[in-house]
């Protein structure tokens, strides 16, 4: 049975950035912003977030040329998505709210692994102000049910 080594795979794909890694991660300067053009946002977890819900989005808003598209998340430390590809987002909430003097146009808000963790408080909370006032993504559907986990 290959079961070890799918376990192993597992860990490898599972396992969180070295701690050496995550001290010497430097943010780079976040792109710059155009006032008027919509913005996106890109929203990264505490823990794992889903490489296709975040990279999909990200390209397809960026090689438009149509908005300002910036990876966000409660701090400017390093994530990591399943899979292991790590990166920094572009800005922490804090920041995207003083850059715009508000909040962006569109989240893009992917799949967070454990999102119920109390690590992940932060992240559920800026969801949730985001959504008020806000539409959906689905008519006649809350901002929230797009995201039934947060509630």
């Amino acid at each position: 049975m290959p079961w070890p080594a799918i376990l192993k795979s597992m860990r490898v794909v599972t396992a969180p950035a070295p701690a050496a890694l995550v001290s010497s991660a430097v943010p780079l300067p976040p792109p710059v912003h155009d006032p008027y053009k919509p913005t996106v946002a890109v929203l990264l977890g505490n823990t794992f977030s889903e490489p296709t819900d975040v990279l999909g989005p990200y390209a397809m808003f960026a090689e438009s040329g149509e908005y300002n598209v910036y990876t966000v998340a409660a701090s400017r430390t390093l994530r990591t998505l399943t899979g292991g590809l790590d990166l920094v987002p572009h800005l922490s909430f804090e920041e995207l709210a003083a850059r715009l003097h508000g909040d962006p146009e569109i989240v893009v808000v992917p799949q967070i692994v454990d999102i119920r963790a109390s690590i992940n408080a932060p992240v559920v909370a800026w969801v949730r102000g985001q959504a008020r006032g806000h539409r959906s993504c689905s008519p006649g559907v809350p901002a929230l049910k797009c995201w039934p986990r947060a509630e």
